[in-house]
C-alpha cells in the first residue's frame, strides 16, 4: 500500500445560547440568539447548503422560533451567531430552552439539539431587629425613647442589585405614624452579600400599648419589586418626667445672695391609666459643678396622666457664687430616662444681707493650741447654708465642710489630726459675711 485517502465530513453543531446582561432591574427587551458552531475542518457555506432550526422558550412567557439559515459561511471550528428575538421581555421565573436542528446537513445527530435553562430571580431577604418580646409584653420600651432601628439583609437572589432603598414605616393601632425613615445604600449589593444596617433617622416610640415596624426594601431603579419584614414592639407607658422649674423661678434675671429659696418641680405622670407611688426624687445644689447639698425625697403619689408640683421640704439658701445650679432627677423609675432629669442655671446678684454682728458670731477654738480635735461654737440669726473651712499661713484651703443650720448657738468639732503642726485660719461664711480666726496645731 503505498496511498492513504483520508477524507471528512462537515458537522455543525447547536452551540451556547447569548442573551444580554440581566440585572435586577433590567430584563426586559432583551436580545438574545444562539451559535452554530462548525466542529469539522471543512468549511460550510449555508448559501449551498442551507439549515433549519426550530427554538422553543418555555416558561412564564412561551415562544418558539423556526429559523432558516440560507447564508453565511462558516470557517473550520468557527461559529455563527443567529439573531432569535431583538425584544424579549424576560419575567422573574425558570426558562427553560429547547433548540434543534430540524434540517441537518450532516450525519452527525448527537449535537443538533440543545437543552438550557435560565432563572431569574433577584431577591433580597429582610430581617428587622426585635427590641422587645412584642406582644408577650416584656423588655418594653419606654415611649418617648429614639430608636435607630437596626436590620439585615441578605442578597439570596441570583442577580447583583445597585442602589437599595430602605423605607421604615412605624404603626400604632390607629394606624400610620411615621414614613420618613428613609435611606439609600449606594453601590452594588452582590449576590450572597449580607448588610447590617442601622437606619441614619430615628422614630419615637409612640404612647400606645404596642406598635408595628415595617421595612420595605427595594432597588432604587424600580420601587416595584419591593421586600418587606414587620415586627411587633410593646411600650412600656411608666413614664415620670420632669417638665419645669417653678421655684427658682426661671424668668428671674438673678438670685440675691443669701436669700432663701425653695425648691418646686412640676412632674408628669405620662401613665394614661395607672398611678405611680413612692417615687424617689433627687435634686443638688451646685456651684462650679461641685455638689454643695442634696435632697433626696419620695413623692407619696402622682395620678395618672397628671401633673403636680412638688416641694422639696429643706429650702436652700443662694450661695457666695458667680451663679449655681439646681439638678433635680427621679431615681429609678422608669427606662426612659430622657426626661427624668432637669437643671436651672441662675446668675447671683452678691449684694450681701446684713446681718448683726452681735448675732453673727463666732468663738475661738477649743482648745488652742489643739492636736486632734477642736471644737468652735458659732451662732446665726437664721437658718441657712454654711461654708466653713480652714487654711494655711498661705492660703491654702485644707479643710472644707458645707451644712445647713437652723438658728441659734451650735458647735463644729473638727477632726485635725490629718493637718500638720502649724498655724492656720479657720473661716465661717454665711450669707456673704465671714469670720476667720487663727488656731494653732500643736504635737
Amino acid at each position: 500500500i503505498d496511498r492513504i485517502l483520508i477524507t471528512a465530513e462537515q458537522d455543525i453543531a447547536i452551540g451556547a445560547i447569548a442573551i444580554d446582561d440581566i440585572s435586577s432591574c433590567n430584563f426586559s427587551q432583551k436580545e438574545f440568539g444562539i451559535f452554530i458552531k462548525n466542529t469539522s475542518n471543512k468549511k460550510v457555506d449555508f448559501s449551498v447548503t442551507p439549515t433549519s432550526l426550530i427554538a422553543n422558550i418555555i416558561g412564564s412567557k412561551s415562544i418558539s422560533y423556526n429559523i432558516d439559515i440560507t447564508n453565511g459561511i462558516v470557517e473550520p471550528w468557527d461559529s455563527l451567531f443567529v439573531l432569535l428575538d431583538t425584544n424579549f421581555n424576560f419575567e422573574i421565573g425558570t426558562y427553560c430552552f429547547d433548540i434543534q436542528i430540524i434540517k441537518p446537513i450532516d450525519n452527525i445527530n448527537t449535537n443538533d439539539s440543545l437543552v438550557d435553562t435560565l432563572i431569574i430571580n433577584p431577591n433580597i431577604m429582610v430581617k428587622l431587629q426585635q427590641f422587645t418580646n412584642g406582644i408577650n409584653l416584656n423588655n418594653c420600651l419606654p415611649f418617648g425613647t429614639y430608636i435607630n432601628q437596626k436590620l439585615s439583609i441578605l442578597n439570596n437572589g441570583n442577580l447583583d442589585f445597585e442602589n437599595i432603598v430602605i423605607t421604615l414605616n412605624i404603626y400604632n393601632v390607629n394606624g400610620l405614624l411615621d414614613t420618613s425613615l428613609v435611606d439609600t445604600l449606594y453601590g452594588i449589593f452582590s449576590v450572597g452579600e449580607t448588610i447590617d444596617f442601622t437606619s441614619s433617622k430615628s422614630y419615637i416610640v409612640p404612647n400606645d400599648e404596642i406598635y408595628s415596624v415595617e421595612a420595605i426594601v427595594f432597588p432604587s431603579c424600580n420601587p416595584n419589586m419591593y421586600y418587606k419584614d414587620s415586627i411587633i414592639e410593646c411600650i412600656d407607658k411608666n413614664d415620670i418626667a420632669i417638665l419645669a422649674f417653678v421655684s427658682p423661678d426661671s424668668t428671674e434675671k438673678c438670685s440675691t445672695i443669701g436669700t432663701q429659696k425653695s425648691i418646686i418641680v412640676n412632674l408628669m405622670n405620662n401613665n394614661p391609666n395607672e398611678d405611680i407611688f413612692a417615687v424617689d426624687i433627687i435634686a443638688h445644689l451646685l456651684v462650679l459643678d461641685d455638689t454643695i447639698f442634696s435632697w433626696k425625697e419620695t413623692i407619696d403619689n402622682i395620678p395618672a396622666q397628671k401633673n403636680i408640683n412638688y416641694q422639696f421640704s429643706h429650702p436652700f439658701v443662694v450661695p457666695q457664687a458667680n451663679n449655681y445650679s439646681i439638678v433635680t432627677f427621679v431615681d429609678k423609675r422608669d427606662a426612659n430616662t430622657i426626661n427624668d432629669t432637669l437643671k436651672i442655671t441662675k446668675c447671683v446678684d452678691l449684694e450681701v444681707i446684713e446681718l448683726k454682728n452681735d448675732i453673727f458670731t463666732m468663738e475661738q477654738n477649743i482648745p488652742n493650741p489643739t492636736n486632734e480635735k477642736t471644737k468652735i461654737d458659732y451662732n446665726v440669726p437664721k437658718e441657712g447654708n454654711i461654708v466653713f473651712t480652714i487654711a494655711s499661713t498661705i492660703g491654702q484651703i485644707v479643710y472644707t465642710k458645707h451644712f445647713y443650720t437652723t438658728a441659734g448657738k451650735h458647735s463644729i468639732i473638727i477632726d485635725i489630726t490629718n493637718l500638720a503642726t502649724g498655724i492656720y485660719f479657720y473661716t465661717i461664711d454665711f450669707y456673704g459675711h465671714r469670720i476667720t480666726k487663727k488656731m494653732t496645731i500643736k504635737r
